[in-house]
């Protein structure tokens, strides 16, 4: 579902094998689940925060994740989602102490077409989209040990929080 949504669908870092964790699919929306997930967004009448939660790596990012940013690109409300993005990093490191990298996509992490909150920010469905790259720093990876998932919890929720507290 990753690759699948229908913005800047296909282009960097994005992949046509599909053996590659970075597929795409063979065409934006082929997947049923990414089609309902659009569907049901356009059917809401707004969305003032937009959330797409994976693992790992602890970055706290916000549009555009197809493209490197530059001063002239970017969402329009950049300024504003890189505020929220720093008061959820911020409430992050009070809770739990745990560091998170805040920033646009493809400048914080890495080039990836086609992604979720790319399509929600991109097409006015959401006022600001995120993804957030919960817990770990990569050394357990996906398989987070079980005294950490409590901890993961409460710190994203203080993050998702702060958010709420900043929408405008």
């Amino acid at each position: 579902m990753n690759r699948n949504w229908d913005y800047a669908w296909g282009q960097a870092g994005a992949s046509g094998n599909p053996c590659d964790d970075t597929y795409k699919g063979p065409k934006a929306f082929s997947e049923p689940e990414t089609a309902g997930v659009a569907q049901y967004l356009r059917s809401l009448q707004s969305v003032s925060l937009f959330i797409d939660f994976h693992s790992y790596g602890q970055y706290w990012m916000y549009p555009y994740n197809y493209a490197k940013s530059t001063k002239e690109s970017g969402p329009a409300n950049k300024a504003y989602l890189d505020s929220l993005a720093n008061k959820a990093v911020s409430a992050v490191k009070a809770t739990t102490g745990t560091q998170f990298t805040p920033g646009p996509g493809g400048d914080t992490l890495y080039l990836a077409a086609g992604v979720a909150m790319d399509y929600a920010q991109g097409n006015n469905i959401a006022n600001a989209a995120f993804t957030v790259e919960l817990r770990d720093d990569g050394t357990e990876g996906f398989v987070l040990s079980p005294q950490k998932i409590i901890p993961s919890g409460q710190e994203t929720w203080a993050g998702v929080s702060a958010m709420l507290d900043n929408l405008v």
